[in-house]
């Protein structure tokens, strides 16, 4: 049998473990602005609330395969992301 790796994920304010449906992972917009490395940072509902950030159930990231899964996906809507966030991504003719 295969031992599966979970996550537990801190809060980044109070610094406890996050449980299912008591918080989420956040990417803050800045970052994808100035297209700066990212990370997924683990919040409880109560320590913040949903700011200028993509965000997703912490849940969803509980084990390497979803931390890719979402990873990839976050990478997919960059574009997206960074319309969200003011930018336009659209490629442009120079000349």
């Amino acid at each position: 049998m295969t031992e599966t790796m979970t996550f537990t994920w801190l809060c980044n304010e109070c610094h406890l473990p996050v449980g299912d449906d008591r918080g989420y992972l956040a990417v803050d917009f800045e970052d994808i602005r100035k297209q700066r490395p990212s990370q997924w940072l683990a919040y409880h509902d109560r320590c913040r609330e949903e700011e200028d950030s993509y965000w997703i159930p912490v849940e969803e990231v509980r084990d390497p395969r979803g931390a890719g899964r979402w990873t990839e996906h976050l990478s997919r809507k960059r574009r997206q992301l960074m319309a969200v966030a003011g930018f336009d991504a659209r490629p442009h003719e120079v000349g």
